[in-house]
């Protein structure tokens, strides 16, 4: 499948080290791939540490990489899982049960998860006949993506099963791959008011490269230094993060409920030019 896209350039600083890693060390690398690679890690290794001040919010991000090529899409999830496993930050990824997420998140205030196929996820969760627990799953995951300022009031069980109690800041990231063409079909005027694709990055291919011959994973000592100063930098406290001059009227703008029906329809007719 042909994208009709261009190229995007990598960002400055850690960010854009950690995309060039992740860039070199796939197959069948993306830049927009490894850029929102790089984001993802580096939302987690914050640790909900930093915040953006002047609206209380947390940096967490729900990204969903979209491809028709599983390559391009799953070896970016799994170099972001090396890098963040080689960081020591010992974060499970992935979850039996939306009971075992918040039992985690009772525990730890964190968790990082890794989805692949998750148009199939989001099918169960929006069709009549899916099932149950995959609903509860996704609508837990929507409520739990602007907590980390915040708490999760908690869960009671109509069995003998143990509460859940309150969980103060919970912080959840959310990496996951979807085809966009089965995800196109699960876009609809009903679905697309689902606070899920409000709050989720949908990222398309942004070029094609040649493939990568000979994937490099090892990570140079100049990016495992600068990763350990950024954890090192970030955990003792919070740090309050202030808006650039115009930023916080950017930010409002995106917010507002036309911006995200607009971005939502952007990224439909992106599938549908990829399609032909």
């Amino acid at each position: 499948m042909k994208t009709n896209t261009s190229p995007i350039n990598f960002p400055p600083g850690l960010a854009g080290d950690i995309a060039h890693y992740i860039f070199k060390s796939v197959r069948r690398p993306v830049n927009s791939f490894a850029i929102a690679g790089a984001l993802s890690t580096l939302a987690c290794l914050n640790r909900n540490r930093a915040y953006v001040k002047p609206s209380n919010t947390p940096l967490n991000l729900y990204a969903c990489l979209t491809s028709a090529n599983d390559d391009e899409k799953d070896h970016t999830r799994h170099a972001v899982s090396h890098l963040l496993h080689e960081s020591g930050v010992p974060i499970p990824e992935k979850f039996a049960s939306t009971i075992a997420l918040l039992r985690t998140l009772e525990t730890d205030k964190e968790a990082f998860l890794m989805l692949a196929g998750f148009d199939a996820h989001l099918q169960n969760a929006l069709s009549r006949r899916g099932s149950d627990a995959q609903k509860d799953f996704i609508r837990e995951l929507v409520l739990l993506s602007d907590l980390g300022r915040s708490y999760y009031t908690g869960k009671v069980f109509a069995s003998d099963r143990p509460r859940i109690g309150r969980i103060n800041q919970p912080y959840v990231n959310l990496l996951a791959t979807a085809n966009p063409l089965v995800l196109r079909g699960r876009i609809t005027a009903e679905s697309a008011d689902n606070n899920l694709f409000n709050c989720t990055l949908f990222v398309p291919v942004s070029e094609e490269n040649p493939v990568n011959r000979a994937p490099d994973s090892t990570i140079s000592k100049a990016l495992d230094k600068r990763l350990t100063e950024a954890m090192a930098a970030v955990y003792p406290g919070n740090w309050a993060l202030e808006y650039e001059p115009g930023g916080a009227r950017i930010a409002g703008s995106f917010s507002q409920w036309g911006a995200q029906v607009w971005a939502v329809s952007q990224f439909v007719g992106n599938c549908r030019k990829s399609s032909n």
